[in-house]
């Protein structure tokens, strides 16, 4: 019993200090979601796409977005260095010419009898 209240007051007071499971989430703003409209807008003629991304490692190097355009969805991977916001590498491709480009790289590997 005693082990029991021991385990309660512990995480009563982490929870009290502020001690929280950091979230993940998707975000409509910040300099990947800048460099990924620039892309959109210079190699895709797109204007005005609605961009998110997502922190897909914890030092912020590589983000994962998505877009949406009047035209269509668009996917993206963005390399950076977040504590200076400097963008190594950035490039996006239409939604619908991944699932074509698997197909294709599919057809190529397989060997004819």
């Amino acid at each position: 019993m005693l082990r029991r209240w021991g385990l309660l007051a512990t995480l009563t007071a982490l929870l009290a200090a502020g001690c929280s499971i950091d979230r993940v989430e998707w975000e409509s703003s910040g300099f990947p979601v800048e460099a990924v409209a620039e892309v959109l807008e210079e190699e895709h003629g797109v204007s005005e796409p609605s961009v998110e991304c997502i922190q897909r490692e914890v030092q912020g190097a590589d983000w994962e977005c998505r877009a949406e355009t009047s035209d269509g969805e668009y996917h993206c991977h963005v390399k950076a260095n977040t504590p200076r916001e400097l963008v190594y590498e950035a490039h996006c491709e239409a939604a619908h010419a991944e699932g074509e480009t698997q197909h294709s790289d599919l057809a190529d590997t397989v060997e004819e009898p």
